[in-house]
């Protein structure tokens, strides 16, 4: 599987990688794997349902299609929805009242419920500290560096109980974002006005930083 996704990134590139560093490059990507197989093994029983599987969504009046990296189904019968990624994701951010990379929650609209355990990424990385899954989960405990401190905290606060509040909050997020994508609205609103603007090219065609100077904001967006 290596050579392949080295035989692909040489097709997608359309350009040869030197000898040297492709064997260096698949030692890297060998090791990397077997280090994440550690990380599959501590899990509980779980079998592979799909992998790649593509589908179509509603959310809202918004129809997309979807490609889902994994779905195993768990020792108690239920759905686990896993994107794998190489970076450091955060799930905390599914929480927040607009939810700002809310690609695995729209994997979920309109499944069952009851039938999704877990929501997961898959950090695939050197650093053992920075390696495991993060997301959310009716056993938390079960999921490889899963559990956080500032999940149940951040939880507590949005006055939620239960792992079907989440579901709710993501179904009524995201609905709500379909529907005004769909609508053609696009007011400027950033959910973070210093990441948003900082690198932005349209400064002077947009007034978000007089109107923030207006409210008391921030004047170095």
């Amino acid at each position: 599987q290596v050579q392949g996704a080295l035989d692909r990134l040489e097709r997608e590139q359309r350009h040869d990688i030197p000898e040297k560093q492709r064997a260096i490059e698949h030692s890297r990507l060998l090791l990397l794997a077997k280090r994440w197989l550690d990380v599959e093994r501590q899990r509980s029983d779980f079998k592979v349902l799909a992998s790649e599987k593509g589908q179509k969504i509603s959310i809202g009046n918004l129809s997309i299609r979807t490609r889902i990296d994994r779905i195993d189904e768990l020792a108690d019968g239920r759905y686990a929805i896993i994107d794998y990624k190489t970076g450091s994701p955060d799930p905390l951010q599914w929480l927040d009242e607009r939810i700002t990379e809310p690609q695995l929650p729209v994997y979920c609209l309109g499944m069952d419920k009851e039938r999704i355990g877990a929501v997961m990424f898959g950090v695939v990385r050197g650093k053992k500290k920075e390696r495991g899954f993060r997301g959310v989960a009716r056993d938390i405990e079960s999921w490889p560096g899963a559990s956080s401190r500032k999940m149940p905290e951040v939880i507590e606060e949005r006055g939620w109980s239960s792992f079907e509040d989440i579901l709710s909050h993501w179904q009524k997020s995201l609905v709500e974002l379909g529907d005004a994508f769909a609508a053609g609205h696009a007011e400027v609103d950033p959910v973070d006005t210093k990441k948003a603007c900082k690198y932005c090219d349209l400064k002077s065609l947009c007034r978000i930083t007089e109107l923030l100077e207006g409210e008391g904001g921030h004047d170095d967006v």
